[in-house]
């Protein structure tokens, strides 16, 4: 039984760690997210403290200096979203002798639990501060597409967004305007793009991303996308995969378990440092 107990154990440490990976390359959260916390989160419900610091005052000279004391500052997160998955294996002997089929299973789960925890950060637009047009519907298509980009990085600069520092995430459409456009697109850290790698460019000293989870909806064929640009590391974001676990006496069957448990949570912390667009495709011309 311990060589069970063994094999069952390191199965989910393999399993945990390849959910972890899959994570790590998938999630545009990652990139534009802040990640610098010191607090291991466990359990959905938990609290999770970012820091941070208060910004100098400025005063008028007038031949006397007053020095000011700058308290650290703390953003609290509450890890408030909690998703698993969790699948049958009914042939016990492929469950023990191959990890790849174990693997396959915990590559697919990692990408539908990255593609939520995108869904729900892409989601955070709501919540950001710059409305670009005043939030009115900016219509695109190939001949304009650029100028559009260019006006989005353009308000982020009048908003005290650093140049370079910035990004954009797009809807798969708005990658096809940019190509038809005449720009090229690159893989994100010299990944393949059919096995997790996010395609990017970088215009105007804006890094562009493209993902499926940008809200958009479709009418008579044409797309609207509620896009999200901004100053890196102005949305906290923090995720973990709390629990793995492999259960080889199931009540109801014969075979084996798995069940993983992910915990995660964001909050938009610079609003003012946040861009809403809504972009509305049109036919080409």
């Amino acid at each position: 039984m311990a060589i069970l107990d063994n094999l069952t154990n390191t199965t989910e440490t393999l399993l945990s760690a390849k959910l972890i990976k899959v994570l790590q390359t998938r999630l545009v959260a990652k990139r534009i997210c802040t990640l610098e916390t010191n607090t291991e989160i466990k359990r959905k419900g938990e609290a999770v403290d970012f820091p941070s610091l208060a910004s100098p005052t400025v005063k008028t000279y007038d031949g006397t200096v007053v020095f000011e004391t700058l308290s650290d500052a703390v953003i609290t997160l509450t890890v408030d979203q909690a998703e698993y998955v969790a699948v049958k294996f009914g042939d016990i002997e492929l469950f023990q002798s191959s990890i790849d089929a174990k693997g396959a299973t915990a590559e697919q789960a990692g990408y539908k639990l990255a593609d939520s925890m995108d869904k729900y950060i892409l989601g955070l637009y709501t919540e950001a501060g710059i409305s670009y047009k005043a939030g009115a519907n900016v219509t695109v298509n190939s001949s304009n597409v650029l100028e559009v980009i260019s006006d989005i990085a353009i308000e982020l600069e009048e908003n005290n967004v650093p140049n370079g520092q910035s990004w954009i995430v797009l809807a798969p459409w708005l990658k096809q305007k940019l190509l038809l456009a005449g720009v090229k697109f690159g893989i994100n850290e010299g990944m393949a793009g059919e096995k997790g790698g996010l395609a990017w460019v970088k215009y105007n000293d804006l890094d562009i991303y493209i993902s499926n989870n940008v809200p958009t909806t479709e009418t008579l064929g044409l797309k609207t996308s509620q896009i999200m640009s901004g100053m890196y590391n102005s949305i906290a974001f923090v995720e973990q995969i709390t629990e793995t676990k492999i259960d080889d006496n199931p009540q109801d069957y014969f075979g084996y378990e798995m069940k993983s448990l992910a915990v995660y949570g964001g909050k938009v912390i610079r609003p003012d440092a946040l861009l809403h667009a809504v972009l509305e495709e049109i036919a080409e011309a």
